[in-house]
């Protein structure tokens, strides 16, 4: 057994204690990148994400929503986007989002005459604006869970390789 960053959902046990403290899945986060975003909450709180070899999960990935297919694309990268406006520092989520709108703004266009990439496309937009539109949810969360400065020592372990907290 030794320490991860994050668990997948699919095969985690969290002691109820804990998540009474830290709170259970968030309402922002409908799939993918839920997990990831409880995990990073528990950190924020000093527990720790341990692995055990000895488990054994079958875990079907994208099962329930077929990968890249228009809910997959909406649902993943929104929840990576939200899990940054959680748990990353404000200026890395801004850039990010910035970056990703652009990006999918410029999918669009490049598509406008690809009709089969339509109903990906838009939901690349719909991620974008989704965004933009439930950002005082995201900012309120962020309110109640950690610090700016917290989040900035945590974003900055782990880019540098130094999250254990074990250690």
């Amino acid at each position: 057994p030794h320490e991860v960053y994050a668990a997948c959902g699919a095969s985690v046990l969290y002691r109820k204690n804990i998540l009474d403290k830290i709170g259970f899945f968030s309402k922002d986060i409908f799939m993918y990148y839920e997990d990831v975003d409880l995990c990073e909450r528990a950190r924020m709180y000093g527990y720790t994400t341990m692995y055990q070899p000895a488990s054994v999960i079958r875990h079907m990935h994208a099962l329930s929503s077929q990968e890249w297919s228009p809910f997959f694309i909406y649902h993943a990268e929104k929840g990576r986007l939200v899990h940054m406006a959680h748990h990353f520092p404000m200026r890395i989520f801004l850039s990010q989002w910035y970056t990703f709108t652009i990006v999918a703004i410029g999918r669009m266009l490049s598509h406008a005459k690809v009709r089969s990439e339509w109903k990906k496309d838009i939901q690349y937009i719909s991620v974008a604006f989704s965004i933009l539109r439930t950002l005082p949810s995201y900012l309120q969360y962020r309110s109640q869970h950690g610090s700016a400065k917290k989040r900035e020592d945590l974003y900055a372990s782990l880019r540098n390789g130094t999250w254990l907290i074990s250690q």
